[in-house]
This record gives structure tokens, C-alpha cells and sequence, in this order.
């Protein structure tokens, strides 16, 4: 395997698993289980914590319009945790 073939392969499989995310998300959110990103409350976001979507909190929390851009990874888990 040449080091091309290498980062080929490394860059579909990340692509992969960024779309099995991003299709996981979007069958939650039709199911119900998630909020969608643009109706998504400090109530959601508590909800979703406390159900054990750590991760998926987090991510809607950033993904709010008043805290779009404003927390890293690290700042928006402690907010979450906080809330």
C-alpha cells in the first residue's frame, strides 16, 4: 500500500463516520429523541445530559444562536455540566 493509497483510504473512512454521525443525528431528531438543532432549549440541553447524550448536549449548546462560535469543546462541557 503506497502512502497515497494510505490517506485515500484514511480520508474515506473519516468521511464515513462523519455521515454515520450526521445520519444517526438526523433519524434521532425524526424519532423525537433529539431536539432540532434550531428549536433546542437550556431545558433540551439539560434533558439531554441528564439522559446521558453528554456528547449531543454539548453539540446542540454550541449550535446555539447565542453561543454559536463563542465555547471551545472544553468550555461548552463545562457549561453544559454547570447547567
Amino acid at each position: 500500500m503506497s502512502v497515497g493509497e494510505f490517506f485515500g483510504t484514511v480520508a474515506i473512512v473519516a468521511i464515513l463516520i462523519w455521515v454515520a454521525a450526521q445520519l444517526y443525528d438526523y433519524i434521532q431528531v425524526k424519532r423525537g429523541k433529539f431536539p432540532k438543532s434550531s428549536d433546542t432549549t437550556l431545558d433540551d440541553i439539560r434533558k439531554l445530559r441528564d439522559d446521558g447524550h453528554i456528547g449531543i448536549a454539548i453539540k446542540r449548546f454550541q449550535q446555539m444562536p447565542q453561543n454559536k462560535g463563542l465555547y471551545t469543546d472544553q468550555g461548552a462541557e463545562q457549561k453544559v455540566k454547570e447547567l
